[in-house]
């Protein structure tokens, strides 16, 4: 609501706000969709008592942002992803793609 006139009165503005996340411009994008649900099922897992230890939350949930938003970005345009994590480069693992 900041980008927003100031002198437009607040409901105005929220209503400006509700018309945008209704708009076609957003429904044909759902980056925000798909990030927003993948915080909600991270909250989920933390308010039922995952990552109670915050040092292994720390270590566990360190790319998790990113690969939100690197998920949340490209997943409506592929089909599959693929994990080329360095634990299977390291130990010589291959991809079978036939």
């Amino acid at each position: 609501m900041y980008c927003l006139p100031e002198e437009m009165a607040p409901d105005e503005r929220l209503q400006q706000c509700v018309e945008l996340f209704r708009s076609q411009h957003v429904a044909v994008h759902p980056f925000h969709h798909i990030q927003v649900r993948g915080f909600a099922t991270l909250k989920a897992m933390v308010k039922r008592g995952a990552y109670a230890n915050r040092e292994r939350a720390l270590e566990r949930l360190s790319g998790f942002f990113y690969d939100l938003k690197h998920i949340s970005s490209y997943a409506p345009y592929c089909q599959a992803f693929v994990d080329g994590s360095a634990d299977g480069c390291a130990n010589g693992a291959t991809w079978d793609c036939a």
